[in-house]
């Protein structure tokens, strides 16, 4: 149960971090929105999900948008 939670949570952050208008300014405070009281255990959760660190995600979404 508590895995899914942060899973959710996880794809939540992931979404939040490459939407076209983001709600939050940086990715801590994307992570706190999320509910990970520190930004290192969201980094390595984060990048054991998904492969990638936040901020590896965000460089990449913001040049494949940059791109179009």
């Amino acid at each position: 149960m508590e895995q899914s939670i942060i899973e959710q949570r996880l794809r939540g952050a992931r979404a939040d971090l490459t939407a076209s208008r983001p709600r939050h300014t940086s990715i801590a405070a994307v992570s706190r929105a999320w509910g990970f009281a520190t930004p290192s255990f969201f980094s390595s959760r984060f990048r054991a999900a998904f492969g990638v660190t936040p901020r590896q995600l965000v460089v990449a979404h913001r040049r494949q948008n940059s791109a179009v």
